[in-house]
């Protein structure tokens, strides 16, 4: 028995073939068997891409619970599908085509499918009220790749309204004949009241045929009740849901090396919106605090703009043979950085990764408040890493254990780079001071606890120098590699100063 009532737009749920109802999880996604199971009504099936159940005799009269629409990415072009589908999350928007193929035989519109969204045109774009009403829902799904496989995960796209549909004249791929279909405009209705959820309970009552209309629209979302009663009916509908039309932020460097880490592990090739990985990305690009909300535009780190910036940074990669995208200056300096060093920029990822999934309010405040003297500072692993990195210099109970740990063993409060001591040049004002530098970086370090041979006491100097990029590696430089530096400059100029012997006159002491 299933405990769970909710479909989230964006879940992927496990399409089992044989149907099974039993478990209510597979794979790690939700049982679609078992989700929409029903007493006494008969298994829902998705496998025709147009499936819609018997109308059921209700007290007002017949009335068809639903019609669920699977698209497939993965068959688009093909014989089987010679359509491709568009389903646009971001704009609410879908183009879906019917099911009249080039060996159909019979009439157009005369396919199970195609008759049924036909009927539903009518009901979805009449001006009455009392005619919307009896109108069917639309519950929108494609297949997904989910675990390597590409069979058997969908992800569910939303609920959906139909607002006409097009005689389109399509080609069989395999034979080059063409042939007539319909292709169906769609708006999908904004689910944000209810979390962007719909209740299962609500397709269930409509498949009830002890249930009267008037009860199942009180379990409908409140966008279907909106559009029933609404004179114009879109104002309930995703896209005029939004009230800002500004242009999103551009993407800052933290962002694209999440994004370049994602096209790296998907062999340089661009991530679709409906992928997982850019779902998940797109949720991880919305905890990063660089962006104030204000500023963040309809679109604003969305699954499609996740595939657009993939494919940048696909097209920007030397070996890619194709037209490339418009990337920009950062988008090929952040491929260089992952072609020259490839394990260093993913473990960055994985760090930035890590501490925006950590809960941890400490942690995003850091990440949100910026360095006095960041502008110095080339990070190519990202500020967040390198803002996390100071908030764990400042912990001032790991710097305590620090300075008790090298006295207590006889060392002094000097600095491992330029031996500067507070004490000896400020006297009692400069007492037990020195600040405390983690050697490691975060993106090497990971969130693993700091022990004590991590951490370096420097001068606030050598602090700052410590992390400033060397020009030849970019990388931070060691307490060991700054000591070198300052001897090699302090030796250098010792020379270039050094005033030069005159050697004597030969000639001139011959003459004498």
């Amino acid at each position: 028995m299933h405990t769970s009532t909710k479909l989230t737009v964006g879940e992927v749920v496990r399409y089992p073939e044989p149907p099974n109802q039993e478990p209510e999880y597979l794979d790690g996604c939700r049982n679609f068997f078992n989700l929409t199971a029903a007493p006494g009504a008969p298994r829902l099936i998705m496998n025709r891409g147009i499936d819609h159940p018997a109308a059921v005799s209700a007290p007002e009269g017949k009335r068809r619970p639903v019609i669920l629409l699977r698209s497939n990415p993965f068959q688009a072009g093909s014989t089987k599908t010679p359509w491709r589908d568009v389903i646009d999350l971001t704009d609410g928007k879908v183009r879906y085509y019917g099911d009249h193929r080039a060996n159909t035989t019979g009439p157009l519109g005369s396919t199970r499918g195609n008759a049924a969204l036909l009927r539903a045109v009518e009901d979805h774009t009449s001006d009455k009220t009392e005619i919307r009403r009896k109108a069917v829902p639309l519950l929108i799904f494609r297949s997904i790749e989910q675990n390597r496989q590409i069979k058997g995960f969908l992800q569910f796209c939303g609920l959906g309204v139909i607002d006409g549909a097009e005689a389109v004249r399509q080609e069989d791929p395999a034979s080059g004949k063409y042939f007539p279909n319909y292709v169906f405009n769609i708006s999908l209705l904004n689910l944000s009241l209810e979390g962007n959820e719909i209740d299962w309970r609500w397709i269930n009552a409509r498949r009830d045929s002890t249930v009267r209309l008037d009860e199942t629209i009180d379990l409908a979302p409140h966008s279907w009740a909106s559009w029933i009663s609404s004179e114009t009916s879109k104002g309930s509908r995703t896209e005029s849901s939004n009230t800002s039309t500004q242009r999103s932020p551009d993407w800052v460097w933290d962002e694209l090396v999440l994004a370049c880490a994602l096209v790296h592990r998907n062999s340089w090739r661009e991530v679709k919106n409906y992928d997982s990985r850019a779902i998940e990305l797109s949720n991880l690009l919305q905890k990063l605090p660089f962006h104030p909300l204000e500023i963040r535009g309809n679109d604003f780190r969305s699954p499609s703009s996740v595939q657009r910036k993939t494919a940048d940074f696909a097209t920007a990669h030397p070996d890619y043979k194709g037209t490339q995208t418009r990337g920009g200056r950062k988008t090929r300096q952040v491929i260089d950085a992952f072609l020259a060093n490839p394990q260093k920029m993913l473990a960055a990822a994985d760090r930035i990764t890590e501490v925006l999934n950590s809960g941890d309010d400490r942690i995003r405040d850091a990440i949100a408040t910026p360095g006095s003297d960041e502008n110095e500072v080339t990070a190519l692993e990202g500020r967040s890493l390198e803002r996390v990195h100071r908030y764990r210099e400042r912990d001032h109970g790991l710097r305590q254990k620090k300075i008790k740990n090298v006295l207590s063993s006889g060392g002094e409060l000097s600095c491992e780079v330029c031996g500067f001591d507070f004490t000896k040049v400020y006297g009692e004002h400069g007492d037990g001071y020195i600040e405390v530098h983690h050697v490691v970086p975060l993106h090497e370090a990971g969130e693993a606890k700091t022990s004590l041979s991590d951490l370096a006491l420097l001068c606030a100097n050598c602090h700052r120098m410590s992390h400033r990029r060397l020009g030849a590696t970019s990388t931070w430089p060691s307490p060991e590699e700054l000591r070198d530096l300052v001897r090699e400059f302090t030796h250098s100029e010792r020379r270039r100063n050094a005033a030069p012997v005159r050697q004597p006159d030969k000639a001139r002491l011959g003459d004498r």
